[in-house]
């Protein structure tokens, strides 16, 4: 799972934990929020999109009147409301000159994408925005139920035969979990939060404000609580995953049953490094997500219709020419 450390089946332990992270058996918690001192963030101002309401706070000076969310103008807002601290952020690894080769990188290989779209003056709009997440401790456990078989087949001289042995086969697991992420922001949708994991914890940081320094802070609009299903479900996957791959040696294995339970140990608020841009193509608009920490590039390319075009022509030509060499063959083999 992304960004999740996960224990093994039917021996599990606690993976690294994260700052300050609970131990697997404590309650479900939420670290006690604090606050940054508005003198801290004195030449801080507060930007707020106006057509997707995204906020963030950022230095006037550095960050870019565009919205990354949706490529629309942010309107300044002089009022800087309380900002709350996360427990921790991992910074920036990636500058825009490495946004822009991870970007760079991302294209190559792609003949039908449209020249244009490697536009570098549209990309120098990208803004760098630490993207606020809430990150899950806890530990998965239960017991899943398969149908698996085995099939011999075999001849003599008379038949075939083919013979099916049917096995149940029950695995129980347990999986221990340090930093599930999910992202706690509705401004940036679930496939690009979740497409530009995973996050190296190592390079997590206790938070400062220096880290802000040419960089946007979104505001967290999605509460602790409101991200548990989504944190429980990416546990329960990754469980069934580990479960699974311990069902060998059949040919063929069928899920009958499930049941999959979530110990939730402790929540932790997080800033994440990520490079926003929407590129406008022909009318449309193309969101991507950059990992500022591994440069993985996330989003939906177009496809250059004139080189479709010239794509299905120079495929369709040497047949059509061919049919063509073989009518008039016929047209002369009927004639004679």
């Amino acid at each position: 799972m992304p960004g999740a450390a996960a224990g093994t089946p039917d021996a599990s332990g606690p993976a690294t934990p994260l700052p300050g992270s609970a131990q697997a058996g404590e309650q479900w918690k939420s670290s006690s929020p604090t606050y940054i001192d508005e003198s801290e963030i004195a030449s801080m101002t507060t930007f707020v999109c106006n057509s997707c309401g995204a906020e963030i706070v950022a230095d006037p000076t550095t960050i870019s009147t565009r919205c990354g969310f949706c490529n629309n103008t942010f309107v300044a807002s002089s009022r800087i409301r309380e900002t709350r601290i996360p427990d921790f952020i991992i910074p920036f690894a990636l500058d825009k000159k490495g946004m822009l080769a991870a970007f760079e990188r991302a294209t190559t290989g792609k003949f039908l994408l449209p020249k244009e779209f490697r536009d570098t003056h549209t990309l120098s709009e990208a803004t760098g925005a630490y993207i606020p997440y809430w990150y899950h401790d806890g530990t998965a456990s239960g017991t899943i139920t398969y149908r698996a078989t085995n099939t011999r087949s075999w001849s003599d001289s008379e038949y075939d035969y083919t013979e099916t042995d049917v096995y149940e086969v029950s695995r129980s697991a347990s999986a221990t979990f340090r930093g599930i992420p999910v992202c706690a922001t509705t401004k940036l949708e679930p496939t690009r939060a979740e497409g530009a994991e995973p996050f190296n914890l190592v390079d997590s940081k206790s938070f400062a404000t220096p880290y802000l320094s040419g960089y946007a802070a979104s505001s967290y609009d999605i509460d602790a609580k409101a991200t548990i299903d989504r944190a429980d479900d990416r546990a329960k996957k990754t469980l069934s995953e580990l479960i699974r791959g311990t069902v060998t040696g059949y040919s063929s294995v069928q899920q009958k049953s499930e049941q999959l339970f979530v110990q939730r140990d402790a929540v932790w608020y997080a800033l994440l490094p990520v490079w926003l841009i929407v590129i406008g193509y022909e009318g449309k608009q193309y969101p991507f997500a950059i990992n500022g920490q591994t440069g993985e590039v996330v989003g939906s390319f177009p496809i250059s219709q004139k080189k479709l075009r010239a794509l299905h022509i120079g495929f369709f030509t040497p047949f059509l020419a061919l049919f063509a060499v073989i009518g008039w063959y016929l047209m002369y083999l009927l004639a004679n």
